[in-house]
């Protein structure tokens, strides 16, 4: 079997530092004894996100990020 036994999606739309914090505690502090990745979903944020996640990528992590070019949240209806 090839690939990630383990996948931890994290969607994001301006939450730099807390995305920046929760990748570093993911990569650095836990220890998983099989192969995981991290998927960051972002929202078009307008913050240092892409940065941030580029500079997690350049560390060779296991990492995947997918950015939307506009905001694509959902109208919640009150009912």
């Amino acid at each position: 079997m090839s690939g990630p036994t383990l996948s931890i999606c994290m969607p994001t739309r301006n939450r730099q530092r807390h995305l920046q914090l929760a990748l570093g505690r993911l990569f650095h502090q836990a220890a998983f004894p099989f192969p995981i990745e991290v998927v960051v979903s972002d929202n078009a944020s307008i913050d240092e996100t892409p940065a941030v996640v580029q500079s997690f990528v350049a560390q060779g992590l296991p990492l995947r990020y997918y950015r939307m070019p506009k905001d694509v949240s959902f109208v919640c209806a009150m009912l």
